[in-house]
């Protein structure tokens, strides 16, 4: 149960930011975020993991498929292209509500064990 809890207060930690395919200006090894979401200019949205530049083409593994085949797509062709990124405000408030969530059930625990009677 606190698991749980945990790994529910701190998926809310990231927020997704815009990348900027390579090009002229981008080095083409640019560290991507593990998961990124794709938009083709034909409007297809892909979600990938451990996706990278490989010159112009972005290759990387299709997230909840069971197809372990890597997916290219020419970044001529990428209309959008957004990371999966941790935030430091959001990890600070993640990191103080499971603290406090971690407290509360404590407490929660510390008084059923010292009440015997309920």
């Amino acid at each position: 149960m606190t698991q749980l809890g945990v790994t529910l207060v701190l998926s809310g930690c990231v927020q997704y930011k815009t990348i900027v395919p390579p090009g002229v200006d981008v080095p083409s090894r640019t560290r991507l975020p593990s998961i990124v979401t794709v938009t083709t200019r034909d409007s297809v949205h892909r979600r990938l993991e451990d996706a990278e530049f490989r010159h112009d083409t972005l290759v990387g593994y299709p997230v909840r498929e069971d197809s372990s085949r890597a997916v290219r797509i020419l970044a001529s062709d990428i209309a959008h292209l957004e990371g999966r990124v941790s935030t430091i405000e959001s990890n600070v408030a993640g990191g103080l509500m499971t603290i406090s969530l971690v407290t509360v059930l404590l407490g929660v625990l510390l008084a059923v064990a010292y009440n015997p009677s309920t």
